[in-house]
């Protein structure tokens, strides 16, 4: 019986923080692709006006956390940084200038690209 209790107890304790750790990189991986997912769609949708594909794209997106983004003059800079762990970025560059009104604000916006004398205007805009 007491063989078996200690046999409990060492399951426990060397278990718990294999299973936390398994949950908290499920967590980080899924945080991760998220971001990926959300710097794919913007890449596409200021893809399509810098190539005068459209003129407008106005879409509902969701903001991930951790999430931020930059630009400079042709550059749209979108980088994931979780707490405790390395940024990991995605830079793209592109034919006209980029004028960015970052996200406020995590979870569901409107993101509205266009191209206004000859800029690429991003903005988001809170969704009701």
């Amino acid at each position: 019986m007491m063989l078996i209790a200690i046999g409990l107890s060492a399951a426990v304790i060397v278990g718990v923080p294999v299973l936390m750790f398994s949950i908290n990189l499920v967590n980080s991986t899924s945080s991760y692709q998220s971001a990926q997912s959300f710097a794919d769609k913007m890449f596409s949708y200021v893809d399509a006006v810098d190539a005068q594909d459209v003129t407008v794209v106005e879409e509902t997106i969701i903001v991930p956390l951790n999430v931020t983004m930059n630009s400079g003059f042709k550059r749209l800079d979108i980088v994931y940084h979780a707490p405790d762990q390395a940024p990991y970025g995605w830079t793209e560059y592109y034919q006209h200038e980029i004028d960015l009104l970052p996200p406020s604000t995590t979870g569901q916006q409107i993101v509205r690209v266009e191209m206004y004398n000859n800029t690429i205007q991003i903005r988001f805009i809170p969704h009701p």
